[in-house]
């Protein structure tokens, strides 16, 4: 009965994160971290975990476990994304309300520091005469 107890204590349960959370989470953090450092909720080391944790998501999936501890602040990355989901949201946009870094809704538009710019192999098209088209 003790060597039960003892394994079933040490049994740690999943958080499943979706990954776009983590990266608009990361993408909040890191900027807010180069222009408004006191308004940041997160330690630059919880920011070095959160960083680390997404480069190392393979591509193509939804959701990951974000249980893991990160290896500088030693927390859960799924409690480092809760706490960074609370810092104020001052990533810029470009004219159409899309997100620096990000694809538009017009597609193959990405906005780029301001810039509204064809993007057809990040962006994926509609059609391939639309990734043709020049403007």
């Amino acid at each position: 009965m003790v060597l039960f107890l003892l394994v079933f204590s040490n049994i740690t349960y999943a958080q499943v994160c979706e990954v776009e959370d983590v990266k608009q989470v990361l993408k909040k953090v890191v900027y807010l971290h180069f222009i408004e450092p006191q308004s940041n909720p997160l330690t630059l080391n919880e920011i070095k975990d959160l960083l680390f944790f997404y480069l190392g998501i393979d591509e193509g999936l939804i959701a990951v476990d974000c249980s893991v501890l990160g290896s500088r602040s030693n927390k859960p990355i799924s409690d480092i994304a809760s706490s960074g989901e609370t810092a104020p949201d001052k990533v810029p946009t470009c004219a159409d309300g899309t997100k620096y870094g990000e694809c538009s809704t017009f597609k193959p538009k990405y906005c780029y520091a301001g810039s509204l710019l064809h993007r057809c192999n990040y962006c994926s098209c509609q059609s391939l005469s639309g990734c043709t088209t020049i403007g």
